[in-house]
């Protein structure tokens, strides 16, 4: 055995009793590892299981636009808006699809439901705007400024407005949970894509928010106002 091996083993035992001496002055037991391991690969299956099922769920509710029914009304739900009060070209491509099924009939009004949680920030207003300047008449256009988040916005649909059947307009991935949670809630939803692309961040702040929505829909709580 070389000098360098010797070093080399030497070190790994002194590493070795090291760690022993960690773990038996943390008094952990023996198995502790293993079954952290374990434990977070359960956690992981649960969190992948959940989101197949909200999505898979919500999905089979998507339409192409020739197959849509007529329905109470099109729920826009908010999005960001630029400091400038433009529409985020997320949000444009939800207007623009809404503004579309109205004309093509397929609900008499569109509710547009957004965050108007602080003075400075209002989503809701700039897309009314909007579709006002698109020639949809401001009558037929509804104003939800507590749609804080997806579930706020087709439990306060249901239970506010009173709405029984909605047309849902969003980008693909965000589309199933909205559509879970609608029909979750008690409206008959049906959605139509208003886009497909989307960030990695977006995807992954998505995976997070199936996990929200399927408690949301398990408690059926109430909407913040």
């Amino acid at each position: 055995v070389t000098k360098i091996t010797a070093k080399v083993l030497i070190r790994k035992k002194i590493s070795a009793r090291a760690s022993s001496c960690i773990l038996m002055k943390l008094k952990l037991p023996k198995y502790f590892f293993h079954y952290t391991l374990l434990i977070i690969l359960m956690l992981g299956l649960v969190f992948a299981g959940i989101n197949v099922f909200v999505y898979t769920t919500g999905k089979s509710f998507i339409k192409d636009i020739a197959e849509l029914h007529e329905a109470d009304a099109i729920l826009l739900p908010g999005a960001s808006v630029r400091s400038s009060g433009l529409l985020s070209p997320i949000y444009k491509e939800r207007a623009d699809m809404a503004a579309e099924l109205y004309a093509m009939g397929k609900a008499p009004a569109i509710l547009v439901s957004g965050d108007n949680g602080e003075v400075n920030y209002n989503e809701v207003r700039p897309a009314v705007a909007y579709l006002e300047e698109k020639g949809i008449p401001a009558s037929d256009i509804f104003s939800d400024y507590a749609g804080f988040d997806t579930y706020n916005s087709v439990y306060r649909a249901k239970e506010i407005f009173e709405v029984k059947s909605i047309i849902v307009v969003s980008q693909a991935e965000y589309l199933p949970r909205a559509l879970y949670l609608a029909n979750k809630v008690g409206i008959e939803a049906q959605g139509v894509s208003a886009g497909d692309e989307v960030s990695f961040s977006g995807w992954f702040r998505e995976r997070l928010a199936s996990i929200k929505a399927f408690f949301d829909a398990v408690t059926r709580h109430e909407s913040k106002f």
